[in-house]
């Protein structure tokens, strides 16, 4: 600490040069192909570790089905492995040979930027609509 040499008497602290004040930034809410991540979802991503990896889901999912309907998120148990798991049903408008081209491509990309056994807690499923008559879990 410096006497400040304009004012005796009275003591200048001195601070970093990044004490500067911040405003802190509220935090952004978890979305998954622009819908809101519900909270068990989020607190489940966040218990196994994998939070980093549904936004991963998120962006892979833009780019290989861009036009992808987000038909559910949630926390299931997987029948194989009888494991919890985030399960993404998405639908998407195209064939079925199409779409198992588009898949093949999304899970190359799954499998090469998220290791195992993360990659078992998020599991995509995708559904072709196009000629389907029936109607989606979430309206």
């Amino acid at each position: 600490m410096k006497n400040n040499p304009h004012k005796p008497g009275r003591v200048r602290e001195k601070r970093a040069p990044y004490a500067r004040a911040t405003r802190a930034k509220a935090p952004q809410p978890v979305t998954l192909h622009g819908k809101p991540v519900p909270d068990d979802v989020l607190q489940f991503c966040e218990r196994e570790g994998v939070l980093e990896y549904l936004r991963l889901a998120d962006e892979l999912i833009a780019r290989h089905f861009p036009d992808a309907e987000l038909l559910d998120i949630a926390v299931a148990e997987d029948p194989e492995t009888a494991e919890n798991a985030v399960v993404i049903d998405l639908g998407v408008n195209a064939s079925p040979e199409e779409l198992l081209v588009r898949e093949d491509a999304f899970t190359r990309s799954w499998v090469d930027r998220v290791p195992w056994p993360h990659s078992a807690k998020i599991i995509p499923c995708v559904y072709p609509t196009r000629g389907h008559n029936g109607s989606t879990r979430l309206q």
